[in-house]
Parts: structure tokens; sequence; C-alpha cells
């Protein structure tokens, strides 16, 4: 492993097996697009989540 690293490295989570085939169909500017950031905030909202 690397002391240093340009970029960190990027985890895809999917919620059901039709995105993961969406993901595995898609180009790699859709898949650009798709990619949500992960922010502080997520996390939070995970934990505070009314659903």
């Amino acid at each position: 492993m690397p002391l240093f690293i340009d970029n960190p490295p990027q985890v895809v989570v999917f919620k059901n097996e039709k995105e993961k085939k969406e993901w595995d169909e898609a180009s790699d500017e859709e898949k650009q697009r798709l990619v949500k950031p992960y922010t502080f905030k997520d996390g939070l909202d995970i934990l505070f989540d009314e659903n």
C-alpha cells in the first residue's frame, strides 16, 4: 500500500439488483454521473432517518 495516494478509493453501494444492473450497463461517463459523493451529513442522515 502506497504511503500517499492521488485519489481516495471509490465505493459504490447498490440498494437493489436493478441499480447494480444499471451500473454494469453504464458507460464510464454515465458512471461518473451516477456516483454521488458521500459527505459527513450523509452519515448523520442515516443515524437520524425518520422512515
